[in-house]
């Protein structure tokens, strides 16, 4: 025995002529009653203890495909995860007065003056608006642009749902005729700005009639909430500082836009959590980088938190779209001690689940484990030799897993694996 690996998971799937698939039963059962075909036999017991169990996989004829079927229970546990953005993305306005035409771009580029990214960005806490951004006004009476800062607050205080979270950066919640004020600067004009806001429940899309007393101009600006919600899949292991997890998300009401990767949450004690950096990938497989979260504020089954993305958008020429809320729902509580799994330091780890299923020549392992965790699959020709060969080492970057195995070219062509994961 190797005291300080432990293997995932015992597996056996045998295979004969008219033998498609395996009941869950235990391997020695189906040694001793298996329906008809050539099947490899064992006549003692194989050791086996919760730190280690053999694993194995004997082929006894390569004629049907093998149908994967795992012999023990156990996947990742999964929360819900929810992100945010709490800008605003405003596209460019026109309207007419007098008969001349302007038109409004808000942007956070730094000048103001070539691009137009239409972010409406928050501003720090304790200032006299929420949110602020840099304007470019062009009109028939202006012999060049008129640029300038906008500050304007946005309305907040509505939280129909009461999770903290304001309706206005929800997808799934109407705002209806909210209103809110400002103001704005540029070299030669200052003045107050209104807004009335409205947005259709489950839309993304709404609309922001700004008005610039200053000028007498109203435009009706389309914006933009972006949200995304979906799956966190974590295993929590009981002695272990870190919880891995995957992520995987969709925008809503624009699902096609995708955020997947992983994350590593700390555990601080007594149902606390806190996050390290990472990575996620868009659908077109470019990266966004997060930034760390010392400590999620947890109410219950809910944690929440103020979340950074380094570049929020990486279409345009600044970092920007970067400060967003985070909130997983976690229900899972196995010990029911009122700390949800994802946070507790008493682990829920479940155990892994392997299954296996054939590609041609080949044998495909599917490994559904702690994602970043070394795993070690090892092989060897009968249990009744001792030294197992490694075959490959693979961290998991996904749960689950797949492993490309070579089928056995011995006489009898039997072959047994098994999975460890070093302490």
């Amino acid at each position: 025995m190797e005291p300080m690996k432990r293997l995932l998971l015992p597996l056996r799937v045998c295979l004969s002529n008219g033998w498609n698939g395996l009941p869950a039963r235990s391997w020695r059962q189906l040694a001793a009653k298996g329906p008809g075909g050539p099947v490899a036999r064992h006549n003692r017991p194989v050791a086996c203890s919760t730190r280690k169990a053999i694993l194995g996989h004997a082929l006894a004829t390569w004629l049907l495909l093998p149908t994967a079927m795992p012999l023990a229970s156990g996947t990742a546990t999964v929360a819900q995860l929810q992100l945010h953005c709490l800008s605003l993305r405003f596209k460019p306005a026109t309207t007419s007065a007098n008969g001349l035409n302007y038109t409004l771009d808000l942007t956070t580029e730094t000048s103001g003056t070539t691009s137009s990214n239409g972010e409406l960005a928050p501003l720090p806490s304790g200032g006299a608006s929420s949110h602020g951004s840099f304007f470019r006004l062009t009109g028939d009476v202006f012999f060049e642009p008129v640029v300038g800062a906008i500050f304007l607050n946005v309305p907040l205080s509505t939280d129909t749902n009461t999770n903290g979270v304001p309706d206005l950066f929800e997808v799934d919640l109407a705002v209806g005729n909210m209103t809110s004020s400002g103001s704005f600067e540029s070299a030669d004009q200052s003045g107050k700005i209104s807004a009335i806001w409205n947005r259709a429940a489950d839309s993304k899309d709404g609309v922001c009639r700004l008005t610039l007393d200053a000028y007498s101009l109203t435009f009706t600006n389309s914006f933009e909430v972006q949200e995304f919600a979906g799956t966190l899949q974590y295993r929590n292991v009981a002695g272990e500082t870190n919880v891995s997890a995957s992520v995987n998300l969709s925008q809503k009401a624009q699902p096609a836009v995708k955020l997947t990767g992983t994350a590593i949450f700390t555990k601080e004690g007594s149902g606390r959590l806190s996050v390290q950096p990472g990575v996620w990938r868009n659908q077109e497989a470019r990266n966004f980088t997060y930034q760390s979260i010392d400590e999620l504020e947890r109410a219950g089954s809910k944690f929440t938190a103020p979340f950074f993305f380094r570049d929020g958008d990486l279409s345009t020429a600044v970092e920007d779209f970067v400060s967003w809320t985070l909130r997983i729902s976690d229900p899972n509580d196995a010990n029911r001690n009122a700390i949800p799994d994802l946070a507790d330091e008493g682990g829920n780890r479940l155990p892994p689940l392997l299954s296996l299923n054939r590609s041609g020549t080949n044998l495909l392992l599917s490994i559904s484990g702690e994602i970043g965790k070394l795993h070690q699959v090892e092989t060897i020709a009968a249990l009744e030799l001792r030294n197992w060969s490694l075959v490959t080492s693979v961290t998991l970057t996904n749960d689950p897993q797949t492993v490309v195995l070579r089928a056995p070219t011995n006489r009898s062509r039997t072959a047994f694996w098994r999975v460890k994961t070093p302490q």
